[in-house]
Formats: C-alpha cells, sequence, structure tokens
C-alpha cells in the first residue's frame, strides 16, 4: 500500500506515515456529505452560526496545540503560527456577524443565491490551516458542505480541524488523503459539485481542465510574483521594514508575499543599504518552537531543491548579492536569505519569471511612474501589488494600470476575511473571502414574474 510521511523539516525525522485513502472510502464519506448537505442546505441562519460559534470556541481551546502543529509539521515560526490560527478564530467571528447579509444577498426579487453542494477544496501546505479557512467557512456559510483534501505533509493539522467539527457535532465537513491520480478522478464524482484549489499554476490547470471537463465551477489561487514599489517621496524606512516582513515571513513561502522589489532610481542604493541593515537585523534563524525565531525552514526537501534549483539556473554574478544570511545548520531544510541587485537581469531570468517560493528578493530600479507600471506588469502572474507613496496622482495611476487582484497603499498585501481575495492573469480564477467570495459556490436562480 502506498504511503506518505509527515517529516519535521528542522530535525528532517519522520514525525507519521499513512497510507493514502483508497478511493471507496473516500466515495463512502462522499455519499455522507452529499447526504448531509439535503439538510444543511435549509438550516436557518441562525442555527450555522450556533455551529460556527462552537467551532471558533473549540479553535479557541486548541490554539497552542494547532499551533505547535504548524510549526512541527511545516516549519512555521511559532509566533506566525499563532497568529494564523488566530486568524481563523477572527474569520469565524466575523462570517458569525455578516451570516444575515449573506442570507439577504441571497434572495431578491428577481432570483435567489442557492447552495451547488458538496466543494472539494484541494489545499496547500503553506497556511494549513487559513487556506483551508478561506474556502470552508464561506462555502459552509451559504449551505454547502465540504470534502477537504489537505497537503500530505499538514495531514495532522486538518485532522485536527475535523475533530473540532466532530466535538461540536457537525457532519458538515471531512477530509481525505488520495493520491494525485485518485483527487483528479474526485473531480469527476457527480456528488461533487465545485472545486477550490489553492497551489502551483502546473497543477491549478489540471484542476481546471478535469473541472471544466465535468462542468463545474472552480476558484483557483494559483500563485504570484508580485512587486513591491517605493516611490521616493515615501517613508523609505517604514517602506524598507516591511519590505523585510514582506518577502522573509514563512520563510518566503507565501503566495502573496512581495517577491520583486522595485525602488525610485534617486533613492535605489540608499534602499538596498537599509534592505541588508534591517534584514540583518530582523532575520533570525532556529528551532520554530523557538518564539525568538523568525525564520524557519523550508517546508520540505523538495521545495528546498526546487529553489536550489531555480537560483542556480538564474546564474547570478555573487557582486550582485547584496545580502545573504549565513547559516550554521548541520540538518533541516533551511536556505540562505538572500537580497540581489537584479538591475542586470535579463527579463526571460527564471528569478524573474518564475514564481520564487522561498527567501529571496529581487531588487530593481525604476524612472518615473510608467517605467513602474511596466515593470510591475512584466510577469505572468498578478496576484497582488504593494504600493508605498503619498502622490495622489501616482496612486490613481497606478491603481488603474498595474494588472492584480490586490493593491496596498503603504502597506503589505494580505488576504483577510473581510475582503473579496482573487488574482489576474495566471494568478487565478474567482474570489475567496469577504461576502461575495462567500458567494463564489453559489448557483443563481431566475425568478420571472408575469407581467
Amino acid at each position: 500500500m502506498t504511503t506518505f510521511s509527515i517529516i519535521n523539516p528542522y530535525s528532517n525525522k519522520i514525525i507519521e506515515s499513512h497510507p493514502y485513502e483508497p478511493l471507496p472510502n473516500i466515495e463512502e464519506t462522499l455519499s455522507e456529505l452529499n447526504a448531509s448537505f439535503t439538510q444543511w442546505k435549509t438550516t436557518k441562519s441562525a442555527h450555522r452560526k450556533k455551529i460556527l460559534t462552537a467551532v471558533s470556541k473549540e479553535l479557541n481551546k486548541r490554539k497552542k496545540e494547532l499551533a505547535i502543529l504548524i510549526s512541527t509539521d511545516m516549519g512555521k515560526p511559532i509566533k506566525e503560527a499563532t497568529a494564523e490560527v488566530k486568524k481563523c478564530i477572527d474569520c469565524c467571528h466575523y462570517y458569525e456577524k455578516n451570516i444575515s447579509l449573506i442570507q439577504k444577498k441571497m434572495k431578491g426579487v428577481n432570483g435567489i443565491r442557492e447552495p451547488l453542494g458538496v466543494i472539494l477544496g484541494i489545499m496547500p501546505w503553506n497556511f494549513p490551516l487559513w487556506q483551508i479557512f478561506r474556502y470552508l467557512i464561506p462555502a459552509l456559510m451559504v449551505g454547502n458542505t465540504c470534502l477537504i483534501k489537505p497537503a500530505y505533509n499538514t495531514y495532522r493539522i486538518a485532522q485536527n480541524l475535523k475533530n473540532c467539527f466532530d466535538t461540536v457535532d457537525a457532519t458538515i465537513m471531512d477530509i481525505c488523503i488520495p493520491t494525485n491520480e485518485d483527487a483528479e478522478k474526485l473531480i469527476g464524482d457527480p456528488r461533487i459539485a465545485g472545486v477550490s484549489f489553492t497551489g502551483s499554476l502546473h497543477s491549478g490547470r489540471v484542476v481546471a481542465q478535469k473541472a471544466a471537463y465535468h462542468l463545474k465551477p472552480c476558484v483557483l489561487e494559483l500563485g504570484g510574483s508580485d512587486p513591491f514599489i517605493v516611490f521616493k517621496d515615501a517613508n523609505l524606512d517604514l517602506a524598507i521594514e516591511n519590505a523585510v516582513k514582506a518577502r522573509f515571513t514563512n520563510a518566503g513561502q507565501v503566495c502573496i508575499s512581495a517577491k520583486r522589489f522595485l525602488f525610485d532610481q534617486t533613492i535605489y542604493k540608499q534602499a538596498l543599504r537599509l534592505f541588508k541593515e534591517k534584514a540583518k537585523k530582523y532575520l533570525q534563524y532556529g528551532d520554530p518552537i523557538n518564539p525568538s525565531t523568525t525564520i524557519g525552514p523550508l517546508a520540505r526537501i523538495d521545495l528546498k531543491n526546487k529553489l536550489t534549483l531555480q537560483l542556480s539556473k538564474a546564474n547570478i554574478d555573487p557582486k550582485n548579492i547584496v545580502y545573504q544570511q549565513t547559516i550554521d545548520q548541520p540538518s533541516g531544510n533551511y536556505f540562505s536569505s538572500m537580497i540581489i541587485n537584479g538591475q542586470t537581469l535579463s527579463q526571460t531570468n527564471p528569478l524573474l519569471t518564475e514564481e520564487i517560493f522561498g527567501p529571496i528578493a529581487i531588487c530593481n530600479s525604476f524612472d518615473g511612474t510608467d517605467d513602474a507600471i511596466e515593470k510591475a506588469n512584466n510577469t505572468p502572474y498578478g496576484l497582488g501589488t504593494s504600493l508605498w507613496t503619498n502622490d495622489s496622482k501616482v496612486i490613481a495611476q497606478c491603481t488603474q494600470d498595474i494588472e492584480c487582484g490586490t493593491i496596498a497603499i503603504n502597506g503589505n498585501v494580505h488576504s483577510n476575511f473581510d475582503t473579496p481575495f482573487g488574482g489576474r492573469k495566471q494568478s487565478g480564477l474567482g474570489l475567496e473571502l469577504g461576502i461575495e467570495g462567500a458567494l463564489s459556490f453559489t448557483g443563481f436562480k431566475a425568478i420571472q414574474h408575469k407581467k
């Protein structure tokens, strides 16, 4: 029987091994969720709110336990892991407060919106709890039930979440770990009504093709190569302080993290110097469980190998490495954080054309607003942009012309429960979160009144 292993990325020691779940077992779970849907879709808002309140309380009880699991299984520093759990609790509170508004949006004079059925969530490892919540809670609150396929290396976290729902006796979600081949078959199962996927562009295309063939709606979040643009009138010290966090949070393994840093040419040298100084001061490698650690290992050895290959193909001149973290780590998937002066890089360089999922920051300069926008858009992705300026004309032009789903003005891009979130171009399709995101997996039924 084929198995998978959960490996601690700090020690590279196996924590647990499990067999992939056989497809007949998953189909039985799917039948149960499909049966639950027939009841859940007609439940009143008050009951859904009651369930969500109970789940949030259960999460709060398990906050420390879940944070330790996240740090242990995928290497996120414990402070970041704790913040992730808290964000999920806050997400529950948001939808508790707005369940009535969602219901109003689903009922109109000329039509109604209805839940679709069982929604399959194929989820990643980098935010093993929050990524699930981004799709799960909105989908449940409009009346769907959910089957979650978590990443295999964060299986224990998904199990813990399932236990939260079991504790409050809510049979409206379940988890499974099929092989990739069986996961593709699952998309075609008639009891699956839609698919939410977060992951790589390649895998997203496979999911989209399968969903399209079976005429099922899907929401895709496929990563990014987000620009962080700093104009000369910005508070440079504050901008660079945020740049360090934007690039190195979760060891750079964040879809919406800034990956390309564009500075006005008049402040470029100063910006590089500050970037180096603040990164050197902020970055503290170590055991993710240690509260003083600010950057942990990459989540898996294959991810480290991929990043190493991308950097090798980029053929960076050592003199253009502005900063490189020294690592004295005999084991674990640590990758040296880097800041690179990318002014001489070809636009076909892998560091610019591919998503860099790790602690590497690529810097460049621009000459004027038009040049900044052109460089920001010179990517197949379009997820988010961080824009640093106080010039209203520059803000207006950039927000209009930069091709992305989210623009943060004088702040870092983040996904939040109260704001619709989605990408443009190769970064994905559809919306998550907010009121609009909650409606992603509903169908509109028009009502024609006789005149």
